[in-house]
């Protein structure tokens, strides 16, 4: 077997679902322990080493749920389902009745940011792919460096904007965030505005298993500035028109969100819909 996959070289499904059958079937661990453990460790090298290190099955398992999330290491971002409609999301998310978050999704480039606070101030950006961009959003590290905070790790995205707060084209972005050349020249040219839309980690403790609404909160303790535009509503009529407003204006649209679902790492679960 090739080592990408192990190593994270190569990210992708295939990849992932043989070494976890592998990791699985070596060391004697259920598939659903595993799993988690490599989507908040990021790769499957680390979860292979820690699994196949223990003396038996129960033992490893033990270690395996002692996987945790790491600041300034990346884990797999939760990925959203999709629906036609707003009502049949609503609908999917909330079948008793209730209220979701309708959020905008904003037509950027997605980062999940690592801030750490404890000796000298490092930010880590890193993409979607867990590709490490941090060099390249100066004004990015600068604005999340100013939180007043002593770790966190967030889920948000950046966004070229224009003069009025409309977005630039996706275009405009992109090609932002993949250049590494001229970055204080692109910075002046170019800024990005950075949205947040989860909490993951804060000072200390992980806010992984805790629901949407509690993570959120959060949030809107040290980042209220940041936050991306969010409706909190069971009105599908309600949803509809603050999809309508977003695409208008040149947004993406919208995801609705579970207020009571965990963060899934790595997952396209249930708990968000687009």
């Amino acid at each position: 077997m090739a080592a990408g996959p192990l190593t994270g070289e190569v990210r992708q499904g295939a990849g992932d679902g043989i070494m976890i059958q592998a990791i699985t079937a070596a060391s004697g661990v259920a598939d659903a322990v595993v799993r988690r453990a490599v989507m908040i460790a990021g790769f499957a090298a680390p979860v292979a080493a820690i699994a196949m290190s223990q003396d038996s099955p129960t033992a490893a398992r033990q270690a395996l749920e002692q996987v945790t999330l790491q600041v300034g290491r990346p884990l797999r971002p939760m990925l959203a389902a999709a629906a036609p409609s707003a009502a049949e999301a609503i609908e999917a998310l909330q079948p008793q009745g209730g209220d979701v978050a309708v959020e905008a999704k904003l037509d950027g480039i997605r980062i999940q940011a690592h801030v750490d606070h404890r000796e000298d101030t490092v930010v880590r950006l890193f993409t979607r792919t867990l590709d490490d961009i941090t060099d390249r959003l100066p004004e990015v590290v600068d604005t999340l460096a100013a939180l007043p905070l002593e770790q966190a790790v967030f889920d948000g995205e950046v966004i070229a904007q224009r003069a009025d707060g409309s977005p630039e084209p996706f275009q405009v972005t992109g090609a932002r965030t993949a250049s590494s050349a001229d970055v204080a020249q692109l910075r002046e040219q170019v800024p990005l505005t950075t949205y947040l839309f989860d909490v993951l980690h804060l000072n200390g403790e992980d806010l992984l298993d805790q629901g949407g609404a509690e993570r959120w909160k959060w949030l809107a303790q040290v980042a209220p500035n940041l936050m991306v535009p969010r409706l909190v509503t069971s009105d599908s009529e309600a949803a509809q028109g603050f999809f309508a407003e977003l695409v208008a204006v040149g947004q993406e649209g919208v995801v609705l969100k579970s207020i009571d679902q965990p963060y899934a790492a790595g997952r396209r679960g249930a708990g968000w819909i687009k």
